[in-house]
């Protein structure tokens, strides 16, 4: 008899009971879903400090520098050396001083300078910023680090990479090619490039991750100066890395900064 009773299926308010918390589970799992989403799709709504200058919309969680207009000046001319420029490209910006916006923004990417959202056109800025000095302040003290302008200029170029390609075909294109013309164009690294190229003349790596960027850029630079590729040639063009560094190893002296030759 105990063992029938144990085997008695659960009863109907406690199978209605149970689905009732599944779904109530699954309303609520999707209901956070749906709000991260509209905070990614709208995060204004997390600050109130709001700045416009030229093509550039600034939203801070702290009060903005005034100076930060010299800066966006600054990455303005970067990005017009470019020749997939956009002049009339709305540049929307959100500089993160609390960590938890940081997180909320950007959680997968919280040692980075900065993150550039390509299906919702913006970019989130992650360090402590130095408006008077052009800096962005996140580097260990081993790396040069990164002028403020370079970063928004870097950040930026990915948006135009992703309006000359489209956002799957940027998804699609090698990392080397974006990260390498981004740096291009914002004329700097956070590795060293004099050491960079010491690294790559003697067939060495770098444990460092920055030392890919600084790979990439050397790449890039290679194959617009000296190859004279346009952007287009350089983002369709099927190139494999190792074999394009082989060719690049050759040409290190008239890639160096003229201080290191």
């Amino acid at each position: 008899m105990d063992e029938l009773q144990g085997s008695r299926p659960p009863s109907l308010a406690r199978r209605l009971g149970v689905r009732l918390q599944r779904r109530r589970f699954r309303a609520l799992v999707v209901g956070l879903a749906c709000g991260y989403l509209g905070i990614l799709a709208f995060p204004d709504l997390l600050f109130a400090r709001q700045m416009t200058h030229g093509n550039f919309r600034v939203a801070s969680d702290a009060p903005i520098d005034p100076g930060l207009t010299r800066v966006l000046d600054r990455a303005t001319i970067k990005l017009g050396t470019s020749s997939i420029n956009e002049p009339a490209m709305i540049h929307r910006i959100y500089l993160c001083k609390s960590w938890w916006r940081k997180a909320l923004l950007a959680p997968t990417n919280l040692g980075a300078y900065g993150i550039t959202r390509g299906f919702f056109e913006y970019t989130v800025l992650l360090g402590e910023i130095d408006v008077d000095a052009d800096r962005i302040v996140r580097d260990p003290p081993r790396l040069v680090g990164r002028s403020l302008s370079g970063v928004i200029a870097h950040e930026r170029t990915h948006a135009l990479i992703d309006g000359r390609l489209g956002l799957w075909a940027s998804m699609r294109c090698p990392s080397w090619k974006k990260e390498g013309y981004c740096d291009y164009v914002a004329g700097d690294t956070t590795f060293p490039i004099p050491e960079a190229i010491r690294l790559i003349r003697a067939g060495q790596e770098s444990h460092e991750p920055a030392f890919r960027y600084a790979r990439s850029y050397l790449l890039v630079k290679y194959l617009i100066e000296i190859e004279k590729w346009s952007v287009a040639a350089l983002m369709d063009a099927k190139v494999e890395e190792s074999e394009l560094l082989e060719k690049v190893r050759s040409q290190l002296d008239r890639l160096a900064p003229a201080a290191i030759k």
